[in-house]
């Protein structure tokens, strides 16, 4: 069984999550499996995993306080070798609803 132990948030993630905490709504739109290797420095920077396989995503299981269990399933279907995961990586967009009451009139 794998030790996960460099588990981060990437610079984009911290973005998002910034974004999250002025009321944008996060939508995740994909997980994806890799093989590839990254050290511990490198993965903040990282944008894309290596060598992916699609993971079907589950509906979330909301915990409370602003966590959440998000199911993944990684089927070997296709492969015709072996397949190592090394990495997991969760894809997510961020709307931001807003509206601004302008009290000027635009002529």
């Amino acid at each position: 069984m794998a030790t996960w132990d460099n588990v981060v948030y990437t610079t984009l993630g911290l973005n998002l999550m910034a974004k999250l905490q002025t009321g944008a709504t996060l939508h995740i739109t994909r997980a994806v499996g890799g093989d590839g290797h990254a050290s511990a420095d490198a993965l903040p920077a990282l944008t894309e995993i290596a060598a992916t396989q699609t993971l079907t995503l589950s509906d979330p299981v909301y915990k409370g306080n602003g966590r959440a269990l998000l199911p993944v399933t990684l089927y070997n279907r296709g492969l015709t070798g072996g397949y190592i995961l090394r990495q997991i990586g969760i894809y997510a967009t961020c709307l931001l609803y807003t509206s601004d009451a302008a009290d000027d009139r635009i002529s």
